[in-house]
């Protein structure tokens, strides 16, 4: 038997809808991927969106791409200047060079003239023995550098020497100026290529002043000594985009969106080379004659794409048609008739439980917003070949593709879906088929039939009831029956007194085992009845939970006692491994692919011997088998200088760090190397799960305590999680758990775990507070007076 009217134009308006929706999503890609920028840069990665309507109104200097890519490139150069101040003179590479080792090596700190120990080599020397390596021979009781080169006076490192520390430590700076100056000539010869003369549209212009004399560094033939400050300035303010700063005074003047405070988070790690009166000038030739980062974006930015506008209209006419086809399938759904088999499904679709079509509507919709999700992660970093620098880019039309067949699947879950719906509303049977109401109807079901059958009525109505039956026979009687029923009142109400007694000893019972007394025993002596059975029960709870806490604890050495010996029988050749890596580092290998692999083995050990540390670690402090050497330290100065250590990684993402502390010093009395530990797994933390480019805030204060009426510190760390944070705070302080549960990080989940247990070592306090992704830690410490 066939449908009536109705049936064949709802199949119409189904199919119609689903095309739009698809053309929806397809347009969408196309348009987002015409209007994506991707500029790849050695190690950086950007992305940025630009509009028809922005491209004509907004020129490319004056965009937020432009400024992050100025930002990177000022950093580099930078860096180049700052090596060229360490290579040349007069502008030329000078082999001959003098350079003092410890100051070099130290150049970063204040040390007193009085306690240095020095030698100096030429330039040319230190940079081929950080190249060759350095040997060691055993004379004696001691190890003594072989000396492959002497220092300018002709003379051998040992002589500069009068004790075995002084030549511990010449040996020291020798290492770290060689390995430094041969990584810095590395770079130098690459930055010459990239930055020199005619290589770049980026002008730039150095003054380094070191003992009264000015040193310049351009990559323009220009002869600055011959000029001052303020006509180089106003050189370099003909460009379309200039900057000129003296980090000495912090001056600035510029037209782009660059700040001073931008600048000198640029040069602050280079602040031994800028002395007073250093000066740094920055001009963009906006003709872009050179082949460069900055010409290839502009052109990019430039480009017009008439694909945008096509793709723009036919999204809009797909939505039209998906608003107009839906509201015409719903109203067809209200009204149409069905007969024959197809009504018999429909009859079956509309028996499905209401809580279960709404978790398959809520599971659908979540699953879809997963993949849209992870399309809108993949597309920016890959679209059209045209739009990426580096060339390797999948092509959009592959994307395209699959999030149209995710809609074509999605839309046909949907449409199902919500046509049951509307099917349900229309025969008006939403609630008859529902898990709840008919959990209520048994759930009242059974409470009738436990009233009506219950032992527990006959044992306690029943005797109330004939209790009160017999007291009025004995009332109504004369007075020897109320003396009667007096005496029989009192005995009962000494039998429930009892009663409640013995409860009363069971619940005192309870009490103390749940206080932790799990060895006590309710007596069982005088009690019947339910009592007794519930007595019973309790001492038989008690002693499960005795043997249950014994059984824990005694799992729990076995446990902490194999992580110990696992973690040490792994270590033996775990070292093995990093030493035999580091060797086979050494080697001048040429083939790139054995170097990459190289470079996998040693970050895989590392991680490897990292998590093992870690492991150990956590199994000592939680068994409580570590030293404590508490000192006196200055807490503001220390995280100043724990925040150096990390100051470079933390710039890699982005992350700028907030600091609200006191001018004052604050001392605190904790082991040094413990608290380190804690702040140093902090820090880790927020490198590996903080949001990219935010900011992190560190704030310390004090106040005192109203219970102990102590002074104490505290210190907020706060920052943006990466990642939504789908543990609560205590779960995230559990060893072995990650707010990161796809655990795609490098982290083994066990650093904030040590950092709570070691705070509570050095008797602190660990708070971790979540508020949606803002992640934050509070540690609280006495103030030591």
């Amino acid at each position: 038997m066939k449908a009536k009217t109705g049936r064949g134009l709802r199949k119409m308006m189904i199919w119609l809808n689903r095309i739009a929706a698809v053309t929806i999503a397809v347009g969408f890609v196309f348009m987002l991927a015409s209007s994506v920028i991707m500029v790849e840069d050695g190690s950086h990665t950007m992305s940025y969106h630009k509009t028809p309507i922005e491209r004509r109104q907004t020129a490319f200097e004056d965009t937020e791409l432009f400024t992050r890519i100025l930002t990177d490139e000022l950093a580099d150069i930078t860096r180049m200047c700052v090596i060229r101040n360490q290579m040349e003179t007069d502008g030329v590479y000078n082999g001959k060079k003098i350079v003092d080792i410890s100051s070099f090596a130290n150049r970063e700190e204040v040390i007193a003239d009085d306690t240095v120990v020095t030698a100096q080599y030429y330039l040319d020397d230190l940079i081929k023995w950080g190249n060759y390596g350095f040997d060691f021979e055993t004379i004696g009781n001691r190890s003594e550098l072989y000396d492959r080169y002497l220092t300018i006076e002709g003379k051998e490192l040992e002589e500069y020497a009068t004790t075995n520390e002084e030549y511990k430590t010449l040996v020291t700076n020798l290492q770290i100026a060689s390995s430094e100056l041969f990584q810095n000539y590395t770079e130098y010869t690459k930055y010459l290529k990239e930055y020199g003369e005619g290589k770049t549209n980026l002008i730039f212009c150095y003054e380094f002043v070191e003992d009264g004399e000015s040193a310049y560094y351009s990559n323009i033939g220009t002869n600055f000594k011959a000029m001052t400050a303020d006509d180089i300035t106003s050189m370099f303010a003909k460009y379309k985009k200039f900057i000129a700063y003296n980090p000495d005074k912090m001056q600035l003047s510029t037209n782009t969106e660059l700040n001073a405070q931008n600048i000198r988070d640029i040069l602050n790690k280079y602040e031994y080379s800028f002395q007073d009166d250093s000066r740094v000038w920055i001009g963009i030739d906006d003709t872009y004659s050179n082949q460069d980062i900055f010409s290839k974006v502009a052109a990019l930015y430039n480009q017009e794409d008439p694909y945008f506008l096509i793709w723009g209209i036919v999204s809009g006419i797909a939505l039209i048609v998906f608003l107009v086809t839906f509201v015409f399938m719903t109203k067809i759904e209200r009204v149409v008739v069905f007969e024959g088999k197809k009504a018999v499904r429909i009859e079956k679709s509309n028996k499905l439980f209401i809580e279960v079509y709404i978790l398959l509507c809520l599971a659908a919709g979540f699953s879809f917003l997963v993949v849209l999700r992870e399309f809108c992660n993949i597309l920016p970093g890959n679209v059209m070949p045209g739009n990426v620098l580096s060339g390797n880019g999948v092509e959009v039309y592959y994307i395209a593709g699959a999030l149209g067949a995710a809609v074509f699947v999605y839309h046909t879950i949907f449409s199902s879906l919500y046509l049951c719906g509307i099917r349900k509303l229309r025969i008006k049977n939403v609630f008859q088929h529902s898990i709840i109401v008919w959990a209520f109807k048994k759930i009242k079901q059974g409470a009738l039939e436990t009233y009506d059958n219950g032992h527990l009525v006959s044992r306690t109505w029943l005797p109330y009831l004939l209790f009160l039956c017999l007291n009025l026979v004995l009332v109504l009687w004369d007075i020897k029956g109320i003396v009667i029923a007096f005496l029989f009142d009192m005995a009962v109400g000494a039998f429930l007194y009892i009663e409640t007694k013995d409860r009363q000893n069971i619940v005192e019972g309870i009490e103390r085992i749940k206080s932790g007394d799990f060895a006590h025993k309710v007596s069982t002596q005088h009690l019947h009845g339910d009592n007794l059975i519930l007595a019973n029960s309790v001492n038989s709870i008690g002693s499960s939970i005795h043997q249950a806490v014994e059984t824990s604890m005694k799992d729990e050495k076995m446990k902490a006692d194999l992580i110990t010996n696992v973690s040490h029988d792994i270590k033996t050749p775990l070292t093995s491994i990093i030493n035999y890596v580091d060797l086979i580092k050494r080697e001048n290998i040429e083939d790139e692919r054995i170097r990459s692999y190289v470079q996998v083995l040693d970050a895989k050990s590392q991680r490897l011997k990292q998590l093992t540390d870690d492991l150990v670690e956590a199994s000592k402090i939680s068994s409580g088998n570590i030293s404590l050497q508490f000192e006196r330290i200055n807490f503001v100065e220390f995280l100043n200088q724990v925040f150096g250590e990390f100051a470079e990684k933390f710039e890699s993402k982005g992350l700028k760090l907030v600091k609200d502390m006191p001018a004052a010093p604050v001392f605190i009395k904790v082991d040094s190397r413990h608290i380190f530990r804690v702040i140093e797994n902090l820090y880790n933390n927020i490198y590996k799960y903080a949001l990219e480019g935010t900011r992190v805030y560190l704030n310390m204060g004090t106040f005192e305590d109203e219970v102990s009426k102590k002074t104490k510190v505290y210190l907020a760390i706060k920052n943006i999680s990466a990642q939504p944070l789908n543990v609560s705070a205590e779960e995230l302080t559990e060893r072995f758990v990650q707010g990161d549960e796809s655990r795609g990080s490098e982290g083994s989940g066990l650093g904030l775990s040590i950092a709570k247990n070691l705070t509570k070592s050095l008797e602190g306090d660990f708070e971790l507070q979540l508020d949606g992704d803002l992640f934050k830690v509070i540690l609280t410490f006495d103030v030591c007076e």
